[in-house]
């Protein structure tokens, strides 16, 4: 499943002298990028079902959803204010798991002129998990699901 999703999000990025291999590599990179840094996959799987009900498995679930009392928007509830610094976050890490940066570039371009909650989920997930790799659990803090491990 996160695999054909990953297919769907490059196809906007490839072009037809991409060969198979290719798409393959970045297919392989997108479903990496979009996996939970080790030890977070429960808190990660909390976080999402209290900002939205989103599920984790689910890269298209909740994707849009639209906090109703502020800017926080998109399956993990960024902020207005994250909508120029996370694109570069989500190059970044697609560039850490093997990208080209010429592909990730273009990645980042798309995803600058939306905003988050347009994203298609995997790249939120992914820009959600650069943030956590970062150190950036606070963003999430304060509820429920306790501290990531």
């Amino acid at each position: 499943m996160l695999e054909a999703i990953a297919l769907i999000a490059i196809l906007n990025i490839t072009t037809p002298t991409n060969s198979p291999d290719e798409v393959k590599q970045m297919v392989s990179i997108l479903t990496t990028a979009a996996t939970p840094p080790k030890g977070l996959t429960e808190w990660s799987k909390c976080i999402l079902k209290r900002e939205t009900g989103a599920v984790l498995h689910n890269k298209t679930s909740r994707q849009d959803a639209k906090n109703k009392t502020s800017s926080a928007s998109g399956r993990w509830q960024f902020l207005d204010s994250w909508q120029h610094g996370l694109p570069y976050m989500v190059k970044e890490r697609l560039m850490e798991k093997g990208m080209s940066h010429a592909d990730s570039k273009k990645i980042r371009i798309q995803l600058s002129a939306k905003p988050i909650r347009q994203w298609p989920g995997i790249y939120q997930d992914i820009g959600a998990f650069e943030v956590m790799s970062r150190g950036g659990f606070h963003h999430w803090a304060g509820h429920s699901c306790g501290s990531p491990n």
